[in-house]
């Protein structure tokens, strides 16, 4: 098993990794319980984690103004890659198509002054997976 560091720099178990149980009390016990929570420690490797999923950021959300949207994205394999903006009803209002050479981190841009307020829709798209953002425009 591991100990447990409760220090002003932060509560970390030290140990090997495996699977471990521990009770949550709280003080002062004033209008308070205990509670048993069950978790599994371990390591992986960052380049794994972001292996297993496409990865999709936008910003600024909600839109207040005439602002770009900017998109910032993650596709772990070599694949044709799409991000795609809808508007609420569906309809696809801009596209635009990227390819990756590998891993690629990247940035893309959307202009946002043409379109009225409302709910829209990022979609990064690639040959075998894709995920969706929402976001707003109130201005």
């Amino acid at each position: 098993m591991g100990e447990y560091d409760n220090t002003s720099t932060g509560k970390e178990f030290l140990g090997s990794p495996g699977h471990f149980y521990t009770t949550v009390l709280a003080t002062p016990q004033v209008n308070t319980d205990s509670s048993a929570y069950y978790f599994t420690t371990g390591q992986k490797d960052i380049n794994k984690i972001y292996a297993e999923n496409l990865r999709l950021s936008i910003y600024p959300n909600p839109i207040n103004n005439n602002q770009e949207l900017t998109v910032h994205y993650y596709v772990a394999a070599q694949t044709q890659i799409s991000l795609e903006l809808y508007d609420n009803s569906g309809k696809l209002i801009d596209q635009k198509t990227l390819a990756t050479a590998g891993r690629n981190i990247g940035e893309q841009k959307f202009n946002t002054a043409p379109l009225t307020n409302g709910i829209y829709f990022i979609r990064l798209k690639t040959d075998s997976e894709n995920t969706t953002q929402r976001f707003i425009i109130n201005r």
